[in-house]
């Protein structure tokens, strides 16, 4: 009998080492031709022996089907978590991103915060990177954009394979002004170097990077813009799954970017997202149903697709479903549920949920009157930038309204609202003009705003249009012009317009007189309620 001596028998660590080694070269292409199946077969051979290195790997090429790997999210998940077990940052980082997003396993936010703030204290480059995405956001945890700058500088530092996805975010900071002084020569230099580190992986058929180089070409961040190529790799993405890439495909093929529009085929890749329970795939689907894009009009499918995106967080979602219970549109008419669902998309500091959680307080609509609250709500949107917000903190200054009555501040807000071109803003900017509220009386700039909003359509301003043409205000009188914009803001059914017009042809100012045509326009005011259009049909 043979004695075998088994300190010479190859240990099995050493084993797996080499064969991780030996997939990572071909992984890589590095003195080998790149082969992602001869990596797959070395990873699984390291990775059941135990490598933790390997372990992560398998989990990585399952989830994002490198070469032509199919994807198997419970097998990557088990991946995964045996490499998180053994304190894998990087392993922790993506599996709490799994449950993060609810990619293969049910969403559960603490614990995806949980493991990514484990993958980000170890220094994984992964887990820095999602920890200051979250950081940016402040979705789920206290916004602070200094520390995220921080860590994305720490993993950008470390380098290594996914080291684009923190180049990106930093590039966009520097381009937004998020945390850091805004330089976009800075983020010109990083997003450049972070598509290159994606078009790697993407080409490789990392399908996470194939979306993220998708989204770099459709808005020029790094690449030159370039919407053909963009919908290149969101299909390449979302024909494997990719869920982000079916709903940025979607979007493309609704507004005909980089493909012919075709409402059809959007509604087919925002539906494939939704079923996968993608939020925004539901609340782009929702959309689709509302307003009959791709598919017939049904409200009750939106507002269960609304749903479903709404209890996710999806801040659009909860402001939609809000609107649909506010108005009884595919659910039954609830103000209370209306102003919960706005409530929720407005602490997420989505400014049109703001503005309507300050209708609610004005109005003492869902919840008790307050008007202080209502002025507060208002502010934040204003804060934005949003032009509605700014309209109606507007108004408050300047009547009063929960805030110390200030025509010079409700003027400032005005004109932020009108220089964003916001119709309703020029319309009162102008007549704060007019008046001298908050600013020195001058009809002409008066005039000049409100025609501004008159242009755009809007009925008020165009009524008011009228009414100095027919007075000479800011002009010569003119009453084939002021006959001209009663028209106008009467054919989009504004009372006052309507009346005047019928006043027009009965007296035959502006217009021959036209008894037939002066009794059809004061009876349309009147069944609105118009006090003197009433009153003239009973004399």
């Amino acid at each position: 009998m043979t004695n075998i001596n088994t300190n010479e028998l190859p240990d099995k660590n050493d084993v797996a080492q080499r064969h991780y080694d030996l997939a990572m070269r071909y992984h890589n292409g590095d003195g080998v031709p790149l082969d992602c199946k001869e990596a797959l077969k070395n990873l699984l051979i390291a990775g059941e022996a135990g490598h933790v290195g390997a372990q992560y790997q398998l989990g990585e090429y399952y989830s994002e089907g490198y070469g032509d790997t199919e994807i198997d999210m419970p097998l990557a998940l088990r991946w995964y978590e045996k490499a998180a077990a053994q304190g894998n940052g990087d392993a922790q980082a993506s599996l709490g991103s799994c449950y993060m997003e609810g990619d293969g396993v049910e969403k559960n936010i603490n614990k995806g915060l949980q493991l990514l703030q484990s993958g980000m204290e170890k220094g994984s480059v992964l887990g820095l990177t999602f920890w200051a995405t979250e950081l940016l956001s402040g979705r789920f945890v206290h916004q602070n954009s200094e520390e995220a700058i921080r860590l994305l500088h720490i993993a950008i530092e470390k380098g290594g394979e996914d080291v684009g996805l923190a180049q990106f975010g930093l590039g966009i900071s520097y381009q937004m002004g998020h945390g850091v002084e805004q330089n976009l020569d800075k983020a010109a230099e990083l997003l450049t170097a972070a598509t290159e580190k994606m078009t790697i992986g993407a080409q490789k058929g990392n399908r996470s990077k194939q979306s993220a180089l998708g989204i770099s070409y459709l808005n020029g961040l790094g690449v030159p813009e370039d919407a053909a190529e963009a919908v290149k790799w969101f299909r390449l993405a979302a024909d494997r799954g990719d869920a982000i890439s079916q709903v940025e495909l979607g979007q493309c093929y609704l507004g005909g970017t980089g493909v012919s529009e075709d409402p059809t085929e959007a509604f087919k890749w925002f539906q494939k997202a939704a079923l996968q329970g993608k939020d925004d795939g539901q609340f782009w689907l929702g959309l689709c149903y509302l307003s009959g894009i791709g598919i017939s009009e049904d409200f009750t499918e939106a507002a269960r697709w609304f749903l479903a995106s709404a209890e996710q967080g999806n801040a659009a979602a909860q402001l939609h479903l809000g609107r649909c219970y506010l108005n009884g549109i595919g659910v039954s008419e609830d103000i209370t549920e209306a102003v919960i669902w706005f409530y929720k998309a407005a602490e997420q500091g989505d400014a049109e949920s703001q503005v309507s959680m300050g209708f609610a307080y004005l109005g003492g609509s869902g919840v008790s009157q307050d008007e202080h609250e209502a002025a507060e709500w208002f502010f934040r949107a204003a804060e934005q930038g949003d032009p509605n917000g700014q309209v109606q903190l507007g108004y408050c200054y300047l009547n009063g309204t929960g805030v110390s009555q200030n025509p010079s501040e409700a003027f400032q807000w005005f004109n932020k609202a009108a220089e964003q071109g916001h119709a309703e803003g020029e319309n009162v900017l102008g007549l704060c003009y007019l008046n001298g509220n908050g600013v020195m009386q001058n009809n002409m700039r008066g005039v000049m705003w409100c025609r501004k909003a008159a242009e755009q359509g809007f009925a008020p301003a165009q009524n008011n249009m009228a009414y100095f043409c027919s007075e000479g205000i800011g002009g010569s009188k003119n009453m084939q012009d002021a006959v001209s914009w009663w028209r106008l803001a009467a054919d989009q059914g504004d009372a006052d317009a309507q009346y005047m017009l019928g006043i027009c042809y009965m007296e035959g100012t502006g217009v021959p007189k036209n008894p037939a045509e002066a009794n059809k326009w004061i009876r349309l005011a009147a069944e609105q309620g118009h006090e003197n259009a009433l009153e003239t049909l009973k004399s």
